[in-house]
């Protein structure tokens, strides 16, 4: 049986709402949502999801976004693991 890597780490910022996270996985994520915007980058590998558009597919130095509620997956493509950078911020920083 293959040996599942993953590994995630936050990094806090000063300003309430902003959070950023180094996420490094061979893991499958099911459909789920979060409560903030999301804008990250993919570094090594590629990752595949299905979201509010449809199946997506990004590989190193692609932008990937999701919205707050917006229902989506995601999974390493080829089974491999791949790697990205979120910034997560809560709605109110982007409207007032």
């Amino acid at each position: 049986m293959r040996e599942e890597r993953h590994r995630a780490r936050q990094h806090r910022s000063g300003l309430s709402g902003l959070e950023a996270v180094s996420i490094s996985s061979d893991r499958a994520f099911p459909r789920h949502a979060h409560d903030h915007y999301g804008i990250g980058v993919i570094l090594p590998g590629g990752h595949r999801s299905w979201s509010g558009i449809g199946a997506v597919e990004a590989f190193p130095g692609d932008l990937i976004s999701v919205n707050p509620g917006e229902i989506h997956d995601g999974l390493p493509v080829r089974a491999q693991s791949r790697a990205w950078q979120m910034l997560s911020l809560d709605p109110p920083l982007l409207t007032t």
